[in-house]
């Protein structure tokens, strides 16, 4: 039984190998933030950023006020009760507000005279607030995880290099550069420093590492609620090994006042302090009945040993481990399976549109355990170091090509004639689409340096700092419908106002009625914006421009709905525009 102490506390010292190791890790995080990181939001971020959002400019949440990123949201915010709240917990954008709080400093123009906001609904500073959050959570879970795993008595070498591969494997790269508004580095960072937290409490029997494991597994919970089968097997372990009354209490105020935020929160957003978001919104994953358990692991639409094929291994490690001790089977093993069980019947089981099987990226610490184990215990140690390295080499080429592949459409191109996996079926994309896009992409690109240049067309998740920095964007064009009939065009130029000439072709269709006009000569290096005025029978004029009757190819547009009736398309004759009314909801 554990009876605390009252000794002075000593944190967690780095020695200077220690030091140096971790301070290239974090000028090579930096380094891969300006290459590949991207500040741009997408999906489930929305809903995160929107608590932060309106907290930080308005000093309230929710509000009746429509934000100017809603369009962009998708399902991530809703309109209730006549608010505008989110279906998602609110544990990551507590931790977003001081990041937001700088940024709104930054903060200028609107969707339709600034690029970033016209293109996806917030500005460059918040972008970045976000990555430098998503960079920073990461970085600190690491840590943890490399000192969880120092802890449990596994030399800093081995500590560290099993930490590292995880990473690596489970595309956390992805989920910290290419999408940094989702919740799972704010996982792995809360996870990894509540087990560490505990582990520093039951070995050295100071109070304090108590409290911190319960602020990090409150963090935990308000994050992601599901989370809480990681946090259940932990608090029995407490109540039983713990006999100190005093250090058991004040933990359980510090649980309190989390679930205290969190059913404030359920209150304010949805009218009822023990509603949950998922409820509120058919469009969103929750419970149902089903056997998942081997699309989770074993399916190539995103199975969790096929794209991170280390973690097999992994688990091997971790089960031999937890073996050890009643203790090991309850705080380790126990939770892992408990988390299987809750995403065993959960109806979006392959995580949306995502690198890798994202659901189980907060166990990386129970995982890097895994992999130090076999580590220390397989006599032949080059195979297993080999194996570790080939596995995590796999899935760093899978997370390259996923970056470089315009996933919601190699669905559609390698299908077979067979039910999807998944709803919608533009999700079910595999491993084996993204070898398969590029072999193709190689093959028709008649040479390497072809293939290399298609890749810029290729990207999913936006482009990254650096390409950013070097212009490789294009013009933005955005309609606003002002009546069924009259429409403002917003000319937007590139993030670097690069100066572009170009003949503008804008098309309108309504039932059988199709036209065609072009604006001559249009210039997008700075900003410009016409109105446009049609009859019934789309005859149309502009007092601001020229607008010539024109006959084009509409056969390979996407027409868009910008108005009730009518559809419109806009694109340049030289230079690609981004028509971005394809991107609204």
């Amino acid at each position: 039984m554990v009876q605390f102490n009252k000794m002075k506390i000593k944190l967690a010292k780095l020695d200077n190998k220690e030091f140096r190791a971790f301070g290239i890790l974090a000028v090579l995080m930096l380094l891969i933030a300006f290459i590949n990181g991207t500040p741009f939001l997408f999906g489930d971020s929305f809903g995160y950023f929107h608590v932060g959002k309106v907290f930080t400019t308005q000093g309230v949440y929710p509000s009746s006020d429509v934000p100017d990123y809603y369009p962009y949201t998708g399902h991530a915010v809703s309109y209730f009760n006549e608010e505008y709240i989110t279906p998602y917990s609110v544990g990551q954008g507590i931790l977003w507000i001081p990041f937001l709080f700088v940024s709104a400093v930054f903060d200028n123009g609107t969707t339709f005279d600034n690029y970033y906001k016209a293109f996806n609904g917030h500005s460059l500073a918040d972008g970045l607030a976000v990555l430098l959050a998503a960079c920073v959570a990461s970085y600190l879970g690491i840590i943890f995880t490399y000192l969880f795993l120092k802890e449990l008595g596994f030399s800093k070498r081995r500590s560290f290099f099993a930490t590292l591969m995880v990473f690596l494997s489970l595309y956390l790269i992805s989920y910290t550069f290419e999408q940094p508004g989702y919740s799972h580095v704010y996982e792995f960072f809360a996870y990894s420093g509540l087990l560490y937290s505990l582990l520093k409490c039951l070995s050295t029997k100071r109070a304090l590492f108590l409290y911190i494991a319960s602020i990090f597994a409150g963090l935990l919970v308000l994050i992601r609620v599901v989370d809480v089968v990681l946090i259940i097997p932990i608090l029995a372990l407490a109540v039983y090994r713990i006999r100190s009354k005093r250090p058991l209490l004040i933990s359980a105020v510090i649980l309190t006042v989390f679930a205290l935020i969190f059913l404030l929160y359920n209150y304010l957003s949805y009218g009822n302090a023990f509603t949950v978001g998922y409820n509120l919104s058919s469009n969103q994953s929750g419970i149902s009945l089903g056997i998942n358990i081997f699309n989770l692991l074993f399916s190539d639409t995103r199975g969790l040993f096929i794209w991170s094929p280390l973690i097999l291994l992994s688990v091997i490690g971790l089960v031999w481990y937890s073996l050890k001790s009643k203790t090991a089977i309850l705080i380790f093993l126990l939770p892992s399976i408990l988390l299987l069980a809750v995403y065993n019947f959960w109806s979006n089981w392959w995580a949306g549109v995502s690198a890798g099987q994202r659901f189980f990226i907060v166990l990386t610490p129970l995982f890097a355990l895994g992999i130090a184990y076999l580590l220390e215990k397989i006599k032949y140690k080059s195979v297993i170091k080999a194996a570790v390295l080939i596995t995590t080499f796999y899935s760093l080429i899978v997370g390259v090509l996923y970056r470089v592949t315009p996933i919601l459409s190699v669905a559609n191109d390698f299908r077979l004639p067979e039910p999807s996996r998944t709803t919608p079926a533009e999700e079910d994309y595999r491993v084996s689409d993204l070898f398969r896009y590029h072999y193709r992409l190689l093959t028709q690109s008649g040479g390497v340096q072809n293939y290399l240049n298609n890749l810029t067309g290729s990207l999913n998740g936006g482009r990254s700092l650096i390409l950013l920095t070097l212009g490789a964007t294009d013009p933005l064009v955005k309609v606003e419908a002002i009546s069924s009939q009259e429409y403002r065009v917003h000319f937007i130029p590139s993030n670097t106002q690069k100066n572009i000439t170009t003949n503008t072709f804008v098309v309108f269709a309504s039932d059988n009625i199709v036209k065609s006009y072009v604006i001559p000569n249009m210039n997008y290096k700075y900003y410009s914006v016409i109105a446009i005025k049609c009859d019934a029978q789309l005859n149309c004029n502009s007092s601001d421009i020229d607008l010539v009757k024109a006959q084009t190819d509409i056969t390979e547009l996407e027409l868009i709905n910008v108005s009730y009736n009518i559809k419109m398309y806009i694109y340049g004759e030289s230079t690609k525009l981004n028509f971005i009314n394809r991107k609204l909801k």
